[in-house]
């Protein structure tokens, strides 16, 4: 198998995204959203795979760190300053389930590039790997 290494300039194109990422997050968390959300699902489910996908853009937007603290917390309290600014809108309202679903969906990434990284160890013997 494979490891896929991703260029350095390819990890610009991903903190292109994660920033991308970032600004339609907060667009979309202050304006006015008429109906329901697509689909069947609760807005927690939303909030977590947004926070799920900003923690694999983050990640691999600075791949020299591994997904720690340094990571998720700016993401987590992003979340919460979405919050802060929800609470002084009309038509929206501050969430603490909304901030726990932020906090499972970072936790979630952490987990699933935790599994794939123990995955990738397994399955790739360590002589196979091209050393730097």
């Amino acid at each position: 198998m494979k490891i896929i290494v991703f260029p350095r300039f390819q990890h610009h194109l991903f903190r292109a995204g994660l920033y991308a990422a970032l600004v339609i997050v907060l667009y979309l968390s202050t304006s006015k959203i008429e109906g329901p959300l697509p689909g069947d699902l609760s807005d927690k489910f939303y909030h977590g795979l947004c926070f799920f996908v900003l923690g694999l853009l983050c990640d691999y937007a600075y791949p020299d760190t591994g997904f720690s603290a340094i990571k998720y917390t700016p993401l987590f309290l992003y979340g919460i300053g979405i919050e802060i600014i929800q609470y002084f809108i009309p038509y929206r309202s501050f969430s603490l389930a909304d901030m726990l679903a932020d906090a499972l969906g970072l936790l979630a990434y952490g987990l699933f590039a935790l599994a794939l990284t123990q995955a990738i160890k397994h399955l790739v013997k360590p002589d196979a790997v091209p050393r730097r």
